[in-house]
């Protein structure tokens, strides 16, 4: 197989979050790249929060590698920022707003299990400092804090290294057409240009592509709101029904709804009612109006992310599969496909495409 070079670099198909901290990671390693996206409608990376929390879930489980993922994050970030000169990171706390002691036993039973240190902290009733803190909030009964999370933002992040890859003429800002690659000679040959290897990052629409389609993807419409609440002053991340996540100045993430099966880009009335809900249950205060979005996030039958090559034409690519974690998998799934570009490292076989043969 033929390594990337600047006669034949490497083509990434999408920039979301993913391609992003791919073509990051080939920056930092000198692998000459392009990307081709279309910057259309429905990239779930656009619209999310951008939240990294070690505890996650219906289960509240410590998220699998977190370890390992939280300290590679808060790095990838915090370097993308300083290149683009942008605060990318944010160390967040995660506050659990429990209404019950009942909810406030439960969450005891899992603090005091020793599983999830060091990120979770006992529940406690609130104190007049933290009343203060959340007055702006329905009444609770108790909160769970949980330590070192983080929050990445997102929607600046991509917008700014969007432009610079436009400036660097690194970026193609159209659709991808699949009939026009062609595949000969142990190489890919796209738009009148050679190529070392294509790698699909482009999210929900990967069900279209040729090579990896088959694979047994699921897909979720996730929708938020962005609102304006000005009597709200908050710097951590709210749970209840919802999430609540702060987005600078007065404005805050709510979300998200999830509706299985349904790749149409468009926000819905369902989830608006969905998530005025979430608002309603959580905030007292009274909040501006809502603009409210949709994201496509495509997972696998088994809910891990996708990274490899494809069996039969090892030219060929794929960092997928994220779901709501995108934040914290995007670079770690990043760095993989980095070091196999550059040094033919192998990957997880629990993460390869061919775990579906």
């Amino acid at each position: 197989m033929s390594r990337p070079s600047p006669e034949k670099p490497v083509l990434l198909v999408g920039l979301g979050i993913a391609g992003a901290c791919l073509s990051w990671a080939l920056r930092e390693r000198g692998i000459e790249h392009r990307i081709y996206d279309d910057l259309g409608p429905g990239a779930a990376s656009r619209i999310a929060a951008g939240i990294i929390n070690p505890i996650t879930g219906r289960n509240r489980i410590k998220a699998h590698r977190i370890d390992e993922l939280l300290p590679l994050a808060r790095k990838t970030y915090t370097e993308m920022g300083d290149f683009l000169g942008l605060e990318l990171w944010k160390d967040r706390e995660v506050l659990v707003l429990l209404t019950s002691a009942e909810e406030r036993y439960n969450w005891q039973q899992r603090a005091e299990s020793g599983d999830f240190s060091p990120y979770l902290v006992q529940p406690c009733t609130l104190e007049q400092e933290e009343q203060n803190k959340l007055k702006g909030l329905q009444p609770i009964d108790s909160v769970v804090r949980v330590r070192a999370a983080g929050q990445v933002m997102l929607t600046p992040l991509l917008q700014a290294y969007q432009e610079k890859l436009l400036g660097e003429g690194r970026l193609i800002q159209t659709s991808f057409d699949y009939r026009q690659l062609q595949i000969r000679d142990s190489e890919a040959h796209y738009d009148g240009q050679r190529w070392s290897r294509v790698i699909f990052c482009e999210g929900h629409r990967v069900r279209a592509n040729p090579w990896f389609g088959h694979l047994p993807w699921r897909i979720n419409r996730g929708q938020r709101w962005l609102l304006e609440i000005p009597a709200l002053q908050q710097e951590a991340i709210l749970r209840k029904k919802g999430l609540l996540a702060p987005m600078g100045g007065h404005q805050y993430w709510l979300g998200s709804s999830n509706d299985w099966g349904n790749a149409a880009a468009e926000s819905t009335e369902l989830a608006r009612e969905a998530l005025k809900s979430m608002a309603d249950d959580m905030l007292k205060v009274d909040y501006g109006q809502a603009q409210q979005a949709a994201g496509i996030r495509p997972l696998l039958q088994d809910r891990r992310p996708v990274v490899g090559w494809h069996p039969d034409f090892p030219m060929l690519g794929i960092i997928n599969g994220l779901g709501t974690k995108g934040g914290s998998l995007a670079p770690w799934l990043a760095v993989q496909m980095a070091n196999a570009l550059a040094d033919q490292e192998s990957f997880a076989a629990e993460l390869a495409p061919e775990r579906f043969r």
